[in-house]
């Protein structure tokens, strides 16, 4: 599973509810990459190098955050949570 391709249009919103990137950090995925999977999947490298560990539960808690109800569901029956 893509977690970047999926969030697609949705990086920006996604990386603002994160809790540690912040408008600085999305400009420069912005300006570094093109297209928004190639962003989305940049900004979540960036997440995980600065929290260090990513569990399912706080890509869902973002998933939530966002409104992406859809991708939570994904998750859970792709992972079996």
């Amino acid at each position: 599973m893509n977690i970047g391709f999926k969030i697609g249009i949705d990086w920006q919103k996604f990386a603002r509810n994160t809790g540690v990137l912040n408008e600085k950090h999305i400009i420069e995925i912005d300006k570094a990459n093109v297209g928004f999977d190639d962003k989305a999947g940049a900004m979540m490298k960036k997440w995980k190098s600065m929290k260090f560990r990513i569990t399912f539960n706080d890509l869902l808690d973002v998933f939530a955050l966002i409104g992406r109800f859809d991708l939570i569901t994904e998750v859970v029956d792709r992972y079996h949570l």
